[in-house]
């Protein structure tokens, strides 16, 4: 079974930070045992690279990156996941 997109999502604000979001829908198994694989990140205006990024790809399994950390994810749902990684995401924009 190919990887079915479930939801694709990117926006620019007006101070040019950029959101982007991809879910996709995967065959359940060892590698991805909840079916799902996941890319969400936030980048800052005048980044190349994201300040938040949540995803799972194999083998580290549910993880995300905050402010160069690297720390396990507890997955429960997509839309846990997305609130989630909002927070972290607006969190980190009122740091700037």
């Amino acid at each position: 079974m190919k990887a079915k997109l479930l939801l694709k999502f990117k926006r620019t604000d007006t101070l040019g930070n950029v959101m982007e979001i991809v879910v996709w829908s995967v065959r359940g198994d060892t590698r991805y045992p909840e079916a799902v694989k996941y890319r969400l990140a936030y980048i800052p205006y005048g980044r190349r690279a994201p300040v938040v990024l949540f995803d799972n790809h194999y083998p580290k399994g549910h993880h995300k990156h905050v402010d160069g950390r690297q720390e396990t994810y507890p997955y429960m749902s997509i839309a846990g996941l997305i609130d989630d990684f909002k927070a972290h995401a607006q969190s980190w924009g009122d740091k700037e």
